[in-house]
């Protein structure tokens, strides 16, 4: 006696485009069944809640920023470098060492905001593992 009947019909409507690029996908994996194919598609792939994805789009524009600012600092890095080496005398190198200085700074704030971010991204990314 078989007791996990299929009672439940859904329907869905395609564009002829859509409807052809669903045939071809479903032929190309191998499936001669539709229910079978969408079955399997349907309960093998994760889909992520909109919520969610909306917040990570958040932390990757939030790293996006990151990496931007990063870049700048490692412009600044080298040209501060560069005058440092070129300077003849530690009198004329004072201001250099002072921009050095507040590069660190800028830096390490930097890499405190880009450990939040990053857990921001693990508590994300725990959160897709328990959803």
């Amino acid at each position: 006696m078989k007791t996990d009947c299929r009672t439940r019909r859904l329907n869905i409507r395609l564009t002829e485009l859509e409807y052809i690029d669903f045939r071809h996908r479903m032929e190309d994996a191998g499936y001669k069944s539709v229910s079978r194919y969408i079955r399997k598609k349907l309960f093998s792939t994760r889909v992520m809640p909109v919520r969610r994805a909306v917040q990570e789009e958040k932390v990757l524009e939030s790293m996006r920023l990151l990496v931007a600012e990063v870049k700048k600092i490692g412009v600044n890095y080298n040209q501060v470098v560069k005058s440092y080496n070129a300077s003849k005398n530690k009198i004329s190198s004072y201001g250099t060492e002072r921009k050095m200085n507040e590069l660190y700074k800028m830096t390490s704030l930097l890499v405190k905001e880009i450990q939040l971010v990053k857990e921001l991204l693990v508590g994300n990314s725990n959160g897709n593992q328990n959803s």
